[in-house]
């Protein structure tokens, strides 16, 4: 018996002190916080360090699960359908918060935008040998690090305006006419913010004031935010709605042989596959224009490719790209014969 109560003794002991302990610290109005490597706060990922990789590494895994499901629907879904796809619920993904971890590594950019390509590719049909250019020129999308300097300066312009928590503004570095008395040329540009360090400087504020310091006055006083927002967007090429149209394989082919990156044997020979650029009719060289206008193994399609178009230049450019000058339903008429054409061939 004097054991037990020895013991229940030392913890009675123990737990009133643990409590006398708790109330001094609360008195003295102290606290303990566990330190750890990174946390999450609102689906942004931040690291002690100040770097973004765990961040980018969590996004770009969601963002691969959703390209992977748009894969299976490749051949399923039409390239207009498979675009609002990726516009819609995955693009989103790889641009949620990018204002605030925009300052990211070079490698952390690069693998963003090779997740863009590979849904590019999955859209248009092209193959890994088609450039950056051609994905982009099939697609009409921007570049993710174009986006994000808009989204940037679309903030930055409602900062400026007051249109946001006014601790935002309080924020910016003063102008440059507030500090120097000089009718300088500069003098509605901020100053930009002195940062020792590179995760400081690429942050949002001090990345953000050289973006806006190099936008011409006019753009920095646009009188509503959708104008702004007008003027900063880069100019990107509009895919013509023809590209779009017909069978999706047929179409897919029909962007390969724009891109030479089909499997005739000179775009084959291009990229080391083959080291013959034979065609099978026996021409030294198989490519676009020995297919389409050369070759006598499709007389027939040929006929019926050529046929009704009098009024018509035809040559490999608009069979490829179409032609501006033609109208909307000419263009169309033209890509129906070419997919014709590449059907009844049976080449591919």
């Amino acid at each position: 018996h004097r054991h037990y109560i020895l013991v229940s003794a030392a913890i009675m002991a123990v737990f009133f002190l643990i409590i006398i302990l708790c109330d001094v610290l609360i008195d003295s109005g102290r606290s303990f916080l566990l330190k750890v490597r990174w946390t999450t706060y609102l689906s942004v990922t931040f690291v002690s360090d100040g770097n973004w990789t765990v961040h980018i590494e969590n996004i770009a895994r969601s963002a691969l699960k959703q390209v992977n499901v748009l894969r299976k629907l490749k051949f399923i879904l039409s390239k207009q359908a498979l675009s609002n796809i990726y516009l819609t619920f995955i693009r989103p993904v790889l641009e949620y918060a990018c204002e605030v971890w925009d300052g990211c590594y070079e490698r952390d950019i690069e693998k963003l935008e090779k997740i863009q390509l590979e849904a590019a590719r999955i859209v248009t049909g092209l193959t890994k040998f088609a450039s950056k250019d051609s994905l982009y020129f099939e697609t009409g999308w921007e570049t993710l690090a174009n986006r994000r300097e808009t989204r940037k300066l679309t903030t930055f312009y409602k900062i400026h305006n007051k249109l946001c928590p006014p601790y935002l503004f309080n924020c910016l570095p003063p102008i440059t006419s507030d500090v120097n008395s000089y009718n300088l040329r500069n003098n509605q540009n901020y100053v930009p913010p002195r940062c020792r360090l590179r995760t400081s400087a690429s942050s949002f504020i001090p990345s953000t004031v050289s973006l806006w310091n190099n936008l011409d006055i006019s753009i920095r006083n646009s009188p509503t935010l959708s104008s702004f927002k007008n003027r900063v967007k880069a100019d990107i090429y509009k895919t013509p709605k023809y590209y779009n149209e017909g069978p999706r394989k047929l179409s897919i082919l029909h962007t390969r042989l724009r891109h030479q990156c089909s499997s005739l044997n000179a775009d084959l020979s291009k990229i080391h596959i083959i080291n013959n650029f034979k065609c099978n009719c026996g021409a030294s060289f198989e490519d676009a224009i020995h297919y389409f206008l050369e070759c006598p193994l499709y007389l027939n399609e040929r006929r019926t490719l050529l046929s009704n178009c009098d009024d018509i230049n035809i040559n490999i450019e608009t069979l490829l790209f179409g032609n501006d000058k033609y109208s909307y339903d000419v263009n169309s008429k033209i890509f129906g014969k070419v997919r014709t054409f590449i059907n009844q061939s049976k080449r591919f």
